[in-house]
């Protein structure tokens, strides 16, 4: 009798012991696909972040392909960290003509940023415009919304510490945008997906005004558009992740790891690499994470990073945006873009025209910048 009660105690552990194993496995094969699981947010909530890391195309052809989408969803405004506001008219006017001029969205772009010569943001906009084609006269346009402005690097001066505030003469970056999307999307009770970087999306994690327990050092302020947000909105805005590679910590030089210690892209390949999104607060958001985001947490999870994620591909089927070989034309190096590539306090501008065209070209060799995680 004592034999057969521990058999059976013995089958009964190693089933729930499978059970909870294989339990994010199911998930995730339950989840739905990405499109999906963004208009599923717009339920409960009135903006949705999307934190990409720049320059992969999957992420760019995700969202100009959701515009249809959400527009059926009364979701008619795309905000683009890639974008300055002094051209919202013109955008605007482009993406309601009845024809489209590509050479507009250029100068727009290079407006913005001399260094943004990738054609897959433009076709954000020409994606909108396309689908603007199909409505009535009558009805209401889908938008971009341009959420930076022209940072003036002319300004700059390496030897000149209070230069900044003249190269950023609109006031901080996340501030100015914060404001702007309170104006165009907030205060009008408007629903928006925003596409920025993954620092600005970050909305609980870091934050000061949440009784989260941090470590003394970590640098925790609420400065990011995401932190802003949610200390106005709450639970009326939800942050999503786009897979993508996390840095590592000081002790590894910050090399590049992959998220979750690489449970991520495991779960995926055992689920075939469909694309799907699913949130963070379940079993698969317990999964613990030592990248560098884990450096003001004891304990660090993927749920105390972002509500949801987003995945589209693993990193060894990941490509770089297309590099447009004619944004430059017509434009002069010395005079014209030299003086106004940015950031040149961390990335020294270039000598020469090919110089710096072969730089932003390797920006977007995405297999080179994920070497360290792709899975062959």
């Amino acid at each position: 009798m004592l034999k057969r009660c521990s058999i059976l105690l013995l089958t009964l552990i190693i089933n729930v012991s499978c059970s909870i194993k294989n339990k994010p496995i199911e998930e995730i094969k339950s989840s739905p696909s990405p499109e999906d699981y963004v208009i599923d947010k717009f339920e409960d909530h009135s903006i949705v972040l999307l934190g990409e890391d720049h320059g992969i195309k999957q992420n760019l052809d995700f969202v100009r392909n959701m515009i249809p989408t959400l527009y059926e969803n009364g979701i008619y405004q795309i905000g683009m960290e890639f974008g300055a506001f002094e051209v919202q008219d013109l955008l605007d006017s482009l993406l309601a003509a009845p024809e489209y001029h590509d050479a507009l969205a250029k100068e727009m772009m290079y407006f913005y940023n001399v260094g943004w010569a990738y054609k897959d943001y433009r076709d954000i906009y020409k994606s909108a415009w396309e689908f603007n084609q199909t409505l009535q006269p009558d009805q209401r346009k889908f938008r971009i919304v341009n959420l930076s402005y022209h940072f003036d690097w002319t300004k700059f001066n390496m030897d000149d510490k209070e230069c900044m505030g003249d190269v950023f003469y609109r006031g901080e970056i996340d501030s100015f945008r914060y404001e702007l999307v309170k104006r165009e999307i907030v205060e009008p009770k408007e629903k928006a997906l925003l596409l920025v970087g993954t620092p600005h999306a970050f909305t609980k994690f870091l934050n000061k005004k949440l009784p989260v327990t941090l470590k003394k050092d970590c640098p925790c302020q609420s400065v990011f558009l995401g932190n802003r947000l949610y200390d106005l909105l709450e639970d009326d805005i939800c942050t999503i992740l786009l897979h993508q590679g996390f840095y590592g910590t000081e002790a590894s030089d910050y090399k590049l790891i992959s998220p979750a210690d690489g449970k991520i892209e495991a779960l995926m390949k055992q689920n075939n690499y469909k694309p799907v999104g699913f949130d963070l607060t379940g079993t698969v958001g317990e999964f613990s994470d030592h990248s560098f985001y884990s450096s003001c947490h004891d304990s660090f999870k993927l749920q105390d990073f972002f509500d949801g994620y987003i995945f589209l591909a693993p990193f060894s089927e990941m490509e770089g945006c297309t590099f447009d070989d004619y944004f430059y034309e017509g434009k002069d190096y010395a005079s014209e873009i030299y003086p106004e590539i940015p950031d040149p306090n961390w990335n020294p501008r270039p000598r020469s025209a090919e110089e710096y065209i072969q730089q932003r070209k390797e920006y977007v060799d995405i297999k080179n910048r994920y070497k360290d995680i792709i899975i062959n």
